[in-house]
């Protein structure tokens, strides 16, 4: 006759789960586990089931942790970098990779002495060298611009790369351990995010005049020189002044808003040639258009 034990005495020492645990060491015996009485061919005391409880939590820790070790150790092996860039193009300057954003993957420091490019699997572009050498941390990010060069050859032979029509471009990083083939990303088009479908999109426009972006408020510029530096101010419709000015006087009077000439003439009253001698007033808002993305001066 099998041994039964009673549901209510294993549970009194273990969780009905443990139970299961439990009784999956001994494998060559046909159990059947039931919301009833345990019943086992062979005996099996209850210290046997209590035993081998004890066992499996000695050893579950260990499973459970596993994973995670294995996952830690891969992140410190080896080196992975990826890398996302845009193409500079210039009339008085070469075709370049230009802003070039990189982070190392891997849970440990990684240095890095150049940069290059491998075009169609053919042509080695140098990028950059750094001297020093750039070094990021563990899963770090940086961006770099890109210095600008006159041009490239391969021997006497002049080369215009046309990065835009280059089926491969592959960047790589030199370091101390060799050369690191990048994982090139390129983030998602708007016209992909799913969110943004049947919507309108709004695009920016931005204006600058030595730096200072400004909107369709701005009326006028002041540039001048203090302490051998060049400063610029912007002045609103309302005559308010902004930006780099520091001074007691603020407000050009409605009465000299008219024309920069008679900005000048409000400067000039208020003292202001005695501390900058060269200063200049622009015009701003009426010399421009809403239809560019950007417009600098």
């Amino acid at each position: 006759m099998p041994k039964i034990i009673p549901l209510n005495e294993v549970l009194s020492y273990l969780d009905y789960q443990i139970g299961v645990a439990c009784l999956a060491v001994y494998p060559e015996a046909p159990v059947e586990l039931k919301r009833g009485p345990i019943c086992l061919t062979e005996e099996i005391t209850l210290y046997d089931l209590v035993f081998s409880a004890q066992e499996v939590l000695k050893v579950l820790p260990g499973v459970i942790l596993l994973p995670f070790s294995l996952y830690f150790a891969y992140r410190k092996i080896g080196q992975k970098v990826s890398v996302s860039y845009s193409i500079r193009y210039s009339r008085t300057s070469a075709p370049r990779i230009g802003e070039v954003s990189i982070t190392n993957l891997k849970d440990k420091p990684l240095t890095i002495f150049s940069m290059h490019a491998v075009i169609d699997k053919d042509i080695v572009i140098p990028v950059e060298e750094f001297a020093p050498p750039v070094v990021l941390k563990a899963l770090e990010s940086t961006r770099i611009e890109t210095t600008p060069y006159s041009m490239t050859h391969i021997g006497d032979d002049k080369l215009l790369p046309n990065f835009s029509s280059a089926k491969f471009i592959e960047i790589y990083i030199i370091s101390n351990h060799g050369s690191i083939k990048c994982k090139t990303e390129t983030p998602p088009g708007i016209s992909s995010i799913t969110s943004f479908r049947n919507k309108r999109m709004a695009t920016r426009s931005t204006y600058k005049f030595n730096d200072k972006v400004y909107n369709d408020r701005a009326k006028y510029a002041i540039t001048y020189v203090l302490d051998s530096k060049r400063l610029t101010a912007i002045v609103d419709d309302g005559g308010f002044i902004g930006e780099d000015w520091d001074f007691q006087y603020n407000q050009i009077p409605d009465t000299h808003m008219a024309s920069k000439e008679k900005v000048v003439d409000a400067l000039n009253a208020c003292g202001f040639d005695k501390y900058s001698k060269r200063f200049h007033v622009d015009e701003l808002w009426p010399n421009h258009s809403i239809s560019g993305p950007v417009v600098e001066r």
